[in-house]
This record gives C-alpha cells, sequence and structure tokens, in this order.
C-alpha cells in the first residue's frame, strides 16, 4: 500500500459491493462492448492538426 494511513481502495471497493449485496458481482466479466453500435458512432478519437 501507498501508506498506512490511506485504506485501500481495493478493499473499499469490496466493502460497498458487500454493502450494496452485490459482492457476487465482483467477480462476473462483462461481454466485450461492441463501440460501434454505440451512439456516438465508436470510440472517441482525437487528431492533433499540424503533426
Amino acid at each position: 500500500e501507498i501508506s498506512k494511513d490511506l485504506d485501500c481502495a481495493w478493499q473499499l471497493v469490496v466493502d460497498r459491493l458487500e454493502a450494496l449485496g452485490k459482492l457476487a458481482d465482483y467477480e462476473k466479466i462483462a461481454p466485450i462492448k461492441d463501440w460501434s453500435k454505440d451512439r456516438a458512432g465508436g470510440p472517441r478519437s482525437f487528431k492533433l492538426e499540424g503533426f
């Protein structure tokens, strides 16, 4: 851990899921998202002109 004064972020996530009754969801693998069908038309891109 970074410091003894800071809580472990992953432990906070697990504690929160447990409090919400969703701890079983922690180990579920989400399916791959097809961004081409998203309302934005796909993943965002950034084009810097001049390079």
